[in-house]
């Protein structure tokens, strides 16, 4: 009986082992946010935005209508200026805010919430390619520069909408937002 209670006690400490980073990992996930299109207006003014103090990776997954933080990774790059939109230019991209929602910065993300399929190859050296999908759901990446007082990251569609005296200006939607974590 005393073996038997033994090994029962060795099997749980190995399970609780095994489970807690599990555990620890999923509790670092964000939930899952609803795309809620909210109108912005104008496209953003990047003449006042702070200079980069480094960068973060940040991992995406969405499926339809929703969409998550997977992980936010501080990494050790520096942007080019061609990786960092300038306020011009249609399509998807990553917003970094500070807390008065004010864009800091604006990345461009040419293959997020689309139909096709990032693919993470098994060796780090290997280049991450992508495939048609039948579902829209998937996972993409971005890096963004950390700058003083960056708050939150909003993922972004910009169009350009016609006026009436033939000029184009470009409209920004807000779709959804997330908190970046504290160091």
């Amino acid at each position: 009986m005393r073996a038997s209670r033994s090994a029962t006690l060795r099997v749980c400490a190995i399970a609780l082992a095994i489970a807690a980073p599990i555990a620890l990992h999923a509790a670092a996930q964000s939930d899952w946010k609803r795309i809620t299109p909210i109108e912005r207006g104008q496209a953003m003014n990047a003449d006042s935005a702070p200079a980069p103090s480094g960068a973060l990776r940040l991992i995406f997954e969405y499926d339809a209508d929703r969409v998550r933080v997977v992980q936010q990774t501080p990494v050790d790059l520096a942007l080019s200026s061609w990786q960092v939109a300038k306020g011009e230019g249609t399509g998807v991209f990553v917003d970094v805010r500070d807390v008065n929602d004010r864009t800091l910065a604006r990345v461009p993300a040419p293959h997020a919430l689309s139909s096709s399929l990032e693919i993470f190859p098994e060796r780090h050296d290997q280049p991450i390619t992508r495939t048609d999908a039948p579902q829209m759901a998937s996972a993409f990446t971005v890096v963004v520069p950390m700058m003083a007082g960056a708050d939150h990251v909003s993922i972004v569609r910009v169009v350009a909408s016609s006026s009436g005296d033939r000029t184009a200006t470009l409209r920004t939607t807000d779709l959804v937002s997330f908190s970046l974590k504290t160091q």
